[in-house]
C-alpha cells in the first residue's frame, strides 16, 4: 500500500484535472456555454480560475476520501496519514494545477470529440507508462527515461517521497513539476478560446 496509494491519490488529481475539467470545458466550448459566458463581464482567466478552485474542491473530497479509504485497508504512511497528506499536499497541488492547465489547454484548441479521445488516451498512457501505477523503476528503461521528467511521475514521485514510500524530495524533480505547470497554464491562457471558430 506504501507505494500504490500515492499512485491513487496522484491518478485521482489528474483524471480531475486533466480528464473531467478537459472533456467538460470543450464540451461547454462547443455547445456555445463559453461563448454565452464570455459576453458577460467575466474576464476570461476568471473563468478558467473558477474552473480550477471547482476541481480544487473536487481534489480536496477525492484525496480525503482515498486517506480514508487506505487508512481501513492498513495504509500507514510514516508520521501518520494527517503528517504525510499534510507534506505531500504542495506536491499533489502543483499536479493538480498542472494537470489542470494541461485540460484547459486540450479543451481549448480541440473539437469537444477530439478533446475526449486524447485526454481519455492521454490518462491511459499515464495510467499505464507514467510511472503513477506502476514506479519508474519497474518499467523498462526505453520508457521510463522519457517519462521520468513528464508531470505525472514527477508527481507521484514527489508524493511518494513526502508520504515515505520512497526515496527522498529531489529539488530537481519539484523544479520540473513547477515548470511543467507554469507552461501548462501560460499556454492554456494563451490559447484558450471560448468558441470553435
Amino acid at each position: 500500500l506504501g507505494q500504490l496509494v500515492p499512485g491513487i491519490l496522484c491518478l485521482a488529481l489528474i483524471s480531475t484535472g486533466l480528464v473531467s475539467l478537459g472533456i467538460a470545458t470543450a464540451f461547454e466550448r462547443g455547445n456555445g456555454t463559453l461563448k454565452r459566458l464570455a459576453g458577460s463581464p467575466l474576464p476570461r482567466w476568471a473563468l478558467m480560475l473558477a474552473k480550477a478552485i471547482a476541481v480544487a474542491l473536487t481534489a480536496v473530497v477525492q484525496v480525503l476520501l482515498i486517506a480514508i479509504v487506505a487508512a481501513v485497508l492498513g495504509w500507514t504512511p510514516s508520521g501518520g496519514i494527517p503528517v504525510a497528506l499534510f507534506a505531500a499536499a504542495p506536491w499533489m497541488l502543483l499536479g493538480l494545477l498542472a494537470s489542470v492547465g494541461a485540460g484547459l489547454l486540450l479543451a481549448g484548441l480541440l473539437r469537444p470529440e477530439a478533446t475526449l479521445a486524447v485526454a481519455n488516451a492521454l490518462y491511459l498512457l499515464i495510467l499505464l507508462m507514467g510511472g503513477v501505477i506502476v514506479p519508474l523503476d519497474a518499467l523498462p528503461a526505453p520508457i521510463a527515461a522519457p517519462a521520468s521528467i513528464l508531470p505525472p511521475a514527477l508527481m507521484a514521485d514527489l508524493v511518494r517521497a513526502a508520504t515515505g514510500a520512497s526515496g527522498s524530495v529531489e529539488p530537481w524533480q519539484a523544479v520540473g513539476l513547477l515548470a511543467w505547470t507554469v507552461l501548462f497554464a501560460v499556454l492554456a491562457l494563451l490559447t484558450f478560446r471560448v468558441d470553435e471558430g
